[in-house]
């Protein structure tokens, strides 16, 4: 059996009503294991998954932003390495939105498909404050591009016009993305992974079960 963890692994858990049983998918593509003998009783749990247990499938199906439309991210958070445009204020969204079309197509046929369709989008965080660590390179870059704009204007004029610059941006690019993908397969429950944001020490501490006011502050915008 390969080891799970090689796998790219995403389970969802989807709350319906309070006398309902609570929903978990896999959608590990564990036909692997099957065929050296591993049984993993999937339908013994009621745990819902694709027929074959494959990765795509008629009940889940996630499309990672590196093979998803056009989406811009900078390779390895290197400023020298942007694809197609490095930034959301780069890309064409009628460009991104035609490859996202002949793609969901191709993978979700059927076009009354009612299973999870995740848009796994990591590279970069929608909001420009979001962006920290690694991913400092959208800030960066996007005060850099402000500032090819806006010459004369000041260091915090360029920061605040690089901030509205992006979040603007990353919110066509999602809004429009979505409305895409829902239009195409409108009966699928369409969501972003990673969201609602969370913060990572999230119960950690005895009675901590929510997540912080920061996160949700994220979450509001």
């Amino acid at each position: 059996m390969l080891p799970l963890l090689a796998f790219p692994l995403l389970m969802l858990w989807a709350c319906t009503s309070a006398k309902d049983a609570l929903p978990v998918y896999w959608n590990v593509p564990s036909a692997s294991c099957a065929k050296l003998g591993v049984h993993i009783p999937l339908s013994e749990f009621e745990i819902i998954h694709n027929k074959g247990e494959e990765f795509l499938g008629e009940k889940i199906v996630i499309f990672y932003e590196k093979k998803f439309g056009k989406c811009p991210y900078y390779k390895d958070y290197d400023p020298m390495q942007p694809i197609n445009g490095g930034l959301p204020q780069n890309v064409s969204i009628d460009e991104h939105l035609a490859v996202v079309e002949k793609q969901i197509n191709e993978t979700i046929p059927d076009e009354n498909f009612n299973g999870i369709a995740v848009i796994d989008i990591e590279e970069w965080r929608p909001l420009y404050e979001m962006n920290w660590g690694g991913k400092d390179v959208y800030r960066k870059k996007s005060v850099e591009l402000a500032r090819s704009k806006y010459p004369k204007r000041s260091a915090k004029e360029i920061e605040a016009i690089a901030e509205k610059e992006f979040n603007q941006a990353s919110k066509t690019f999602f809004m429009r993305t979505l409305k895409k993908a829902i239009e195409l397969r409108p009966k699928a429950l369409w969501g972003l992974y990673d969201f609602p944001f969370c913060n990572a020490k999230a119960g950690d501490m005895e009675g901590d079960f929510e997540c912080s006011k920061e996160a949700q502050r994220y979450n509001d915008k």
